[in-house]
């Protein structure tokens, strides 16, 4: 083999060069999908391009020709590799099959057996040889009928993967716009010189302008790399990557316009890219534009209604080039509608609950039938968001449901539902029995025609109010919509009815109680007056009567005394004794039972008398102190305050082993407090009332409270009594508590 130097060998040897060079560079740097057959392409064609080399400096025929046959191998593979490389790169192909690969190599490797055997059949070279006229020596060779057919399966794969890239233009938004360009320039380059060299076109045949316009793809591929980011990020990751996820993805320059979108994104905005893509974000999303120039909490963003809503979370993130300059934003909604709706109804949930707890806790707290409304009515509208509604109360006399309380209807419903009878389309087993009635429609005729005069409430849910096997009310709840209330809901409102029914069943019993505790009150008051009363009378016909014909009884004994004699006188000084004797016990008997003084002088004067005569009795001091000046109460209140302090001192005198006592009596302009105290013995007074014993004080107790005041007795076993009345300084009237 006889070889010579010549400068026409620099052209494909600097292609080697560059090839290899972006080889190495890529398989060690560039690991990226698709690189393992770029980087066989780039040896492919480095192998090519030495081998060229050494052709071009070759100057026999024999060696031209055994150079030109060993670089077909790369030929052959250049254009399958280009177009798996294009269809991996774009993401056409991510994964093409062995099979797929072994079908389009099967043209190439018949390629290389007919050239190999070529001169059995001439189907690749008809002709060969070596024109030496011009600067160097060159092969001038007259082609068979197979490498056009290589030709054309070789020109058909280059173009495929330059239409490819080319699609990937029309098709590519920022950043591959520029890498798409690129890879489709590159392609067109060995195309162009390899028409030029089968053309003859000069510098052909001297310098293979295939293998130029190779040097020129590999010069662009450099400068994409550098320029556009080539093989960095690649739109095969894109399609694999954005392109299937499921969140919305939207891509903002530093203007707020939308460079990018992937497909979940159009989904749910409903909408193609061009429609899009240079759009202001306040135009596309303009409540995720509000809340980022504000810079505030970025809402929920809401598409669609009724069965079709979707709920998305936002996220915006700052983007930033090599640089580290902004760059734009990146936007993403993330579906959450499931997260919501399980938070809704967690939320729901626990309204229902604490509108339970609520009622349950004012069943307890509170047995005033108004406070028990209130807080139903409370519940319903601000716990549970119920809008509009109705109470009704049972009134079992006239068979009739009486509106009681409402909220949010308008004055034509409230006329409407003043009262009814209770409805005859429901039997009173299913009413007694608290079978809620729930229906999408109104239940009677008055409400029937205000509904439909409305546009605004559509559905009425009925709810039977019943405790122990009794109508108590009703419910009537209007809602917006028939899906308002669910399943759970319906029973959270059953189980609020039968809860609301006992808390007006309890108020209702209450009520009673409390009226029949008013009215034995009053009777209680009654038969006081009518026992103090009948004392008054009877102390006055002691007092002026029995005592005056004892008193005149008196003096006729003492005159006929001395008319008779001796014997006889004296029987009648006892007899005069005796009736002394009688006298006083009938003005003691008649101050126990009424002093006059307590009519005539008030109730100070009256305690100063009975605390003078107790002393005189008992030898037990009394230490008495009244306010100065001293306002008098009502004659009621004050004969009930002599009784008490009458029954206290009278238990000091029997129980006590005192010789003192010490008494206080305090008035204001609203009570009168009588404190009795002795530093007796004492007593244990839950054993006392235990064993029912100081009878005449609880009498008094009851006779205290019947008046509206209290009696308290404290006392402690070793460390004496004190008792405590409390009284109005005036009576109360009938009826008030």
């Amino acid at each position: 083999m006889f070889w010579i130097y010549t400068p026409y060998y620099w052209p494909p040897l600097i292609a080697g060069l560059v090839s290899l060079a972006l080889a190495i560079y890529m398989r060690r740097w560039r690991p990226v999908s698709g690189d393992k057959v770029l980087f066989w392409l780039l040896l492919a064609i480095t192998y090519w391009s030495f081998v060229h080399t050494l052709e071009v400096g070759a100057a026999t025929l024999p060696s031209k020709l055994f150079l030109a046959d060993i670089q077909y191998p790369a030929i052959v593979s250049l254009p399958v590799l280009w177009f798996v490389f294009v269809l991996r790169y774009s993401g056409w192909d991510r994964r093409p099959s062995r099979n797929q690969i072994l079908a389009l190599s099967v043209l190439p490797a018949i390629t290389l057996l007919l050239l190999w055997t070529n001169p059995y059949h001439g189907l690749m070279r008809e002709s060969v040889a070596l024109d030496t006229t011009g600067p160097i020596s060159v092969l001038v060779t007259d082609y068979g009928l197979w490498f056009w057919v290589h030709t054309a399966y070789s020109y058909l794969l280059l173009l495929g993967g330059t239409l490819v890239a080319m699609q990937m233009i029309f098709s590519a938004t920022r950043p591959y716009i520029g890498q798409s360009l690129s890879l489709a320039t590159a392609t067109l380059f060995p195309l162009v010189g390899n028409t030029l060299f089968l053309l003859q076109v000069p510098p052909s045949p001297y310098v293979d302008t295939t293998l130029s316009g190779i040097t020129l793809s590999c010069a662009l591929i450099a400068w994409g790399m550098h320029r556009y980011g080539l093989m960095d990020i690649v739109p095969a990751s894109r399609l694999a990557i954005i392109e299937g996820m499921k969140d919305g993805l939207l891509v903002l320059d530093l203007h707020g316009r939308v460079v990018d979108v992937n497909a979940a994104m159009l989904d749910i905005l409903n909408v193609e890219a061009e429609d899009i893509i240079g759009e202001s974000l306040a135009w596309v999303l303009p409540e995720i534009a509000i809340a980022k120039d504000r810079k505030e909490r970025y809402a929920d963003v809401i598409q669609g209604e009724g069965e079709s809503l979707r709920i998305y979370e936002p996220s915006v993130t700052p983007l930033s080039g090599r640089s580290g300059r902004p760059a734009g934003h990146l936007i993403m909604l993330n579906d959450v509608t499931e997260q919501r709706q399980a938070e809704e109804a967690i939320n729901r949930r626990n309204k229902r609950l604490a509108a339970l707890n609520t009622i349950a806790a004012s069943v307890s707290a509170s047995l005033e039938l108004d406070e028990v409304i209130d807080t139903i009515r409370q519940v319903l509208s601000d716990s549970l968001d119920i809008p509009c509604g109705a109470l009704f109360l049972h009134n079992p006399a006239k068979e009739r449901l009486e509106l009681e309380k409402e909220w949010g209807l308008t004055a034509e419903m409230r006329a409407a539902l003043s009262n009814y009878p209770i409805i005859t389309t429901y039997s009173g087993a299913q009413w007694r029995g608290g079978l809620p009635g729930i229906t999408g429609l109104p239940y009677y005729g008055a409400c029937k025609k205000i509904a439909r005069s409305s546009s605004v409430w559509c559905q009425i849910i009925g709810l039977p109010l019943v405790a122990r096997g009794a109508l108590q009310g009703m419910l009537q709840l209007f809602v917006r919509a028939p899906a308002t209330f669910g399943e759970d809901d319906i029973a959270a409102l059953g189980t609020l009815a039968q809860q609301t029914g006992t808390a007006i069943h309890n108020a209702r019993l209450y009520g009673r109680l409390r009226s029949d505790a008013r009215q034995l009150q009053a009777l209680s008051r009654h038969l006081v007056e009518a026992q103090e009363a009948e004392r008054r009378d009877i102390a006055r016909e002691l007092h002026d009567n029995v005592g005056q014909v004892l008193a005149a009884l008196t003096f006729v004994l003492e005159y006929t005394k001395y008319l008779l004699p001796e014997p006889i006188s004296t029987s009648l000084s006892e007899a005069q004794q005796r009736i002394s004797e009688l006298v006083e016990q009938v003005s003691e008997m008649s101050l126990l039972l009424r002093p006059a003084v307590l009519d005539e002088l008030g109730l100070l004067a009256a305690l100063r008398s009975l605390f003078s005569r107790y002393t005189a009795q008992t030898d037990i001091k009394v230490h008495f102190d009244a306010d100065d000046p001293f306002i008098e109460p009502d004659l009621d209140i004050a004969v009930a305050i002599y009784r008490v302090a009458q029954e206290a001192l009278n238990n000091v005198a029997r129980h006590a082993n005192v010789d003192e006592v010490d008494v206080t009596l305090h008035t204001d302009s609203y009570d009168v407090m009588l404190n009795v105290y002795d530093p007796g013995i004492g007593f244990d007074t839950q054993e006392m009332m235990a064993d029912r014993q100081a009878g005449g004080l609880m009498n008094l107790r009851e006779r205290i409270k019947a008046l509206g005041g209290t009696l308290d007795i404290q006392s402690v076993p070793g460390d004496g009594t004190t008792l405590i009345v409390r009284l109005p300084v005036r009576q109360p009237e009938d009826g008030a508590t």
